[in-house]
C-alpha cells in the first residue's frame, strides 16, 4: 500500500498539490480501514487500491489546484457517500471547517469513527436530506463551497446543493465526461437558484483512467425561499 501512496504523492508534486509531513501516514490509515469497511458496507464499487488511489482521491483532490478552496473556508460535502471528495482533501487542507452530509447512518458513522482515529478538527457528519437539510437556518446560504460527487444530473445537483452556498461562495460539481446537453439544460435551475456558471474544467486522470470535469456556479444572491422543493417535486418536475 505504502507503494501505491508513494505514487500518488508523487502526483500530487507533479500538479502542485501540496500537502503536509503527516498525510501519507494518515492516508494510509484511512485507506486500510476504507478498504476493509468495504467489504462489508457499500462505500465503493472500486477496491484495488491503485485504481482507489486515483480515482478516488487523485480525482478528488486535483480540483485544490484551481483555488476555490479558500483558507479557513467552510465546505459542505452534499451526498459524501464514503468521504469523497471531502475527506482527502480535509487531509490536506486541515484549516478547512468541512461538513460531510448523507442519507445513510452506516457511512457517516464510519466517517465518524476515520475523524477520532486521524484525530481530524474541525470536521463533522450530517445526517440528513439535502433537501430538508437546505432549509436550516446555520446552513442555508452560509457555505463558501458546496462540494458534490453524486452521480445525479446537474439540474437536480443544484437544486440540492446550491440553497447551502453564500452569497459569493461557490458550488463545484465534480463529473465524469463533459456533457454539453446536461450543462445546458441546467442553466435555467442555475439561474433560478440565484448562480451563474463561471467555469468548466476538464482534466484527465492518470493513466487513462478516465475524463473529468469540474462545474464551477458561482453564488450571486441568497437563494429564493422556494428552493429546494421535495425530492418528489424536484424528480417529478425539474427546473427548466
Amino acid at each position: 500500500m505504502k507503494n501505491e501512496i508513494n505514487g500518488l504523492m508523487s502526483l500530487m508534486n507533479d500538479s502542485k498539490i501540496l500537502y503536509g509531513t503527516d498525510f501519507g501516514d494518515k492516508l494510509l490509515q484511512f485507506t486500510d480501514f476504507f478498504l476493509k469497511t468495504a467489504q462489508t458496507l457499500n462505500l465503493t464499487a472500486i477496491k484495488e487500491p491503485h485504481e482507489v488511489m486515483i480515482k478516488h482521491y487523485f480525482d478528488s483532490l486535483y480540483p485544490l489546484k484551481f483555488g476555490y478552496f479558500t483558507e479557513n473556508a467552510r465546505v459542505i460535502d452534499v451526498g459524501c457517500g464514503g468521504g469523497f471528495p471531502s475527506l482527502p482533501i480535509k487531509l490536506v487542507r486541515s484549516d478547512l471547517d468541512m461538513l460531510q452530509l448523507d442519507s445513510l447512518k452506516k457511512r457517516l458513522a464510519f466517517l465518524d469513527n476515520v475523524h477520532s482515529m486521524l484525530g481530524l478538527e474541525n470536521i463533522a457528519t450530517l445526517h440528513a436530506r439535502a433537501e430538508e437539510a437546505g432549509r436550516q437556518k446555520g446552513l442555508r446560504d452560509s457555505f463558501d463551497v458546496a462540494v458534490s460527487r453524486a452521480v445525479a444530473s446537474l439540474n437536480l445537483l443544484c437544486e440540492y446543493c446550491m440553497p447551502f452556498v453564500k452569497p459569493g461562495g461557490v458550488f463545484l460539481a465534480y463529473k465524469g465526461v463533459p456533457d454539453k446537453n446536461e450543462i445546458d439544460a441546467a442553466l435555467p435551475a442555475i439561474s433560478k437558484l440565484s448562480g451563474e456558471l463561471e467555469d468548466i474544467l476538464h482534466y484527465e486522470l492518470p493513466e487513462n483512467m478516465g475524463t473529468r470535469t469540474l462545474i464551477v456556479i458561482r453564488k450571486i444572491k441568497p437563494t429564493h425561499p422556494l428552493y429546494p422543493r421535495s425530492a418528489k417535486t424536484m424528480s417529478k418536475n425539474p427546473i427548466i
